[in-house]
């Protein structure tokens, strides 16, 4: 038998070793760094498609915050509700007789079919109870109460002129019928921001309708459930 040296006796031993997965842990390394860069991608593309949070804008350029104000009229030469364009009469608490331009005219109908325009009253309709397509007078007065009380403060300290307000309004919206459709009601509420905005401009019209809906939703239904019964007394 050939005798074996003790340094073949150590090369044979080392080289039966296995070596260190050298390449296989490099690889690795790699994968896991192609996963992380994979999610990296798929985060960005994420966040991407996701709608970004829109910030609630100051609607007309703040132009609406005064109609709002509680303080509106204290300090005023006169009420903010008298001082209207000079081709318009006030003739009670919502309308206006006016003599327009035809430009005027003509701006105010493209304002009336602007799609947004229309998406922001609607949004408002909401509040009105309607039975078989027909919004009866006491719907009507209950939402309108709490209306004057947003538009016109100072009518909450007279109920009668209040009462007498409300239903004239009532009978000039209904046309004399005992009820309103939903294409009344509309013509009603543009009417109404028509009227109460400083401009015929797109931005004021919407923003109105914002603003006029928050402070409607802060209200007390109870509050003014119990003003509407004492004014049909």
């Amino acid at each position: 038998m050939k005798e074996v040296s003790f340094e073949d006796s150590l090369r044979t031993s080392q080289l039966s070793q296995p070596k260190p997965p050298k390449k296989k842990v490099q690889f690795n390394e790699k994968k896991e760094k192609a996963k992380q860069d994979e999610e990296k991608e798929l985060l960005k593309f994420l966040q991407i498609q996701q709608p970004k949070k829109i910030e609630k804008p100051k609607v007309a350029a703040g132009k609406l915050d005064f109609i709002f104000n509680a303080a509106r009229d204290v300090q005023a030469a006169k009420p903010y509700y008298e001082d209207g364009d000079e081709t318009m009469q006030i003739i009670n608490s919502k309308y206006l007789i006016s003599r327009y331009s035809q430009e005027s005219i003509t701006k105010r109908r493209l304002l009336k079919s602007d799609p947004e325009i229309i998406n922001a009253v609607n949004s408002f309709t909401q509040n009105y109870v309607f039975q078989n397509d027909k919004l009866i007078r006491d719907q009507y007065l209950k939402v309108h109460v709490r209306l004057a009380s947003i538009l016109r403060q100072d009518l909450l300290e007279d109920m009668e002129e209040l009462k007498f307000l409300l239903l004239e309004d009532w009978d000039h919206d209904s046309k004399g019928k005992g009820y309103m459709n939903q294409k009344e009601l509309f013509d009603s509420l543009f009417e109404l921001v028509d009227i109460w905005t400083p401009d015929a401009d797109k931005s004021q019209y919407i923003g109105f309708f914002q603003l006029l809906k928050e402070k409607y939703e802060q209200q007390s239904v109870e509050k003014y459930e119990k003003i509407y019964y004492k004014l049909i007394e």
